[in-house]
């Protein structure tokens, strides 16, 4: 998913800008959070769209697996059952609003 890799990346990006040293996106996202430099409610919520996109992608490598096929990353929508579309979007709506609060602390609009 290149959403997962987004949040990941955009999460190393602050921590790189507070000195945060922790390895793994959810223990930067909770240092992050102590020191006050994002919301613990965003952080929450980014957490669960991680490990719902992490989850999503290791069950589809697991169904290619049993059906024969190579495991890849890629994820179409067109392969999802109806309940897994729904948590989808709610997890991509997440990263976007993350995205959102990235565009404001870094200013990107202003260039």
């Amino acid at each position: 998913f290149r959403s997962q890799r987004v949040l990941q990346d955009s999460v190393r990006a602050l921590s790189l800008q507070y000195g945060v040293r922790e390895l793994g996106t959810v223990a930067r996202l909770q240092r992050l959070v102590e020191q006050k430099h994002i919301d613990a409610d965003l952080a929450r919520d980014l957490v669960d769209a991680l490990h719902f996109l992490m989850g999503l992608r290791l069950s589809h490598q697991l169904r290619q697996r049993a059906e024969g096929t190579r495991p890849g990353n890629e994820v179409r929508a067109s392969d999802l059952g109806a309940l897994e579309r729904e948590p989808l979007h709610d997890a991509l709506a997440i990263v976007k609003r993350f995205r959102g609060f990235l565009r404001q602390h870094f200013r990107l609009d202003a260039l």
